[in-house]
């Protein structure tokens, strides 16, 4: 812009620049993720309309700018944040990018887009171990196992048969999930053990995210009768 001063001693002229900035619009890419436990996890941040340079900053699930296992990239016109193994307790959530212009104090403008991330578990049996019984007892096979979602959990006897845990022979106790996610799932037997129970019992853990099986032996002993003969 251009103004013009006359008078009768003389002309003056002086310019001036008006710029005119558009504001940010922050789009992350995706907008929702879901990803299995130690998975790498990208979420991308840009403003495809507004007039750059920008400053980027994230805001993790805790409110608090992403530390842990992250790191951020980019410059001026973009930032991507990274998630180098993802884990349930410490990365799901809702993660925003805040957007700001460059530029002086009078001219802030700053516009935030969020994304979500999901961890999920695939199920993981962590332990299912042999058992040794002896007439009469009644034992209890153990199958621990991790997941997120929950896993369905069947067992199996020898032959491949399977058991029906509501049935008078057995019974099914399931506990959990704890803090790291991960349930208890008991087979008792209500009856005294038989030699016939002995064999290859499976656990199997299914669920949305995967399936996972697991063996145990049920050895079944007799305790010795000692007789006396008198001649």
């Amino acid at each position: 812009y251009t103004c013009n001063a006359t008078n009768m001693a003389d002309t003056g002229t002086a310019t001036a620049n008006l710029s005119v900035l558009v504001p940010p619009q922050a789009v992350v890419s995706p907008t929702m993720s879901t990803v299995n436990e130690a998975a790498m996890v990208e979420f991308s941040c840009s403003a495809p309309v507004g007039t750059p340079p920008y400053l980027f900053t994230w805001t993790g699930p805790d409110s608090s700018n992403p530390t842990t296992d992250y790191s951020i990239e980019g410059n001026s016109t973009f930032s991507v944040l990274t998630i180098s193994s993802a884990q349930v307790n410490t990365h799901s959530g809702m993660y925003t990018c805040n957007v700001t212009l460059n530029r002086t104090s009078n001219l802030q403008r700053s516009s935030t887009a969020m994304a979500s991330l999901t961890v999920r578990i695939p199920p993981v049996i962590a332990a299912f171990n042999d058992v040794t019984a002896i007439i009469p007892e009644m034992p209890t096979l153990t199958c621990v196992v991790r997941a997120d979602p929950a896993a369905t959990v069947i067992f199996t006897g020898p032959g491949n048969t399977a058991i029906d845990t509501a049935s008078s022979n057995f019974d099914g106790l399931s506990a959990g999930p704890d803090s790291n996610f991960t349930y208890t799932h008991q087979l008792m037997f209500l009856r005294s053990v038989m030699l016939g129970d002995e064999g290859l019992y499976t656990c199997t853990a299914n669920s949305v995210v995967g399936t996972v099986v697991a063996t145990a032996t049920l050895t079944v002993n007799v305790t010795p009768i000692i007789e006396v003969f008198n001649d």
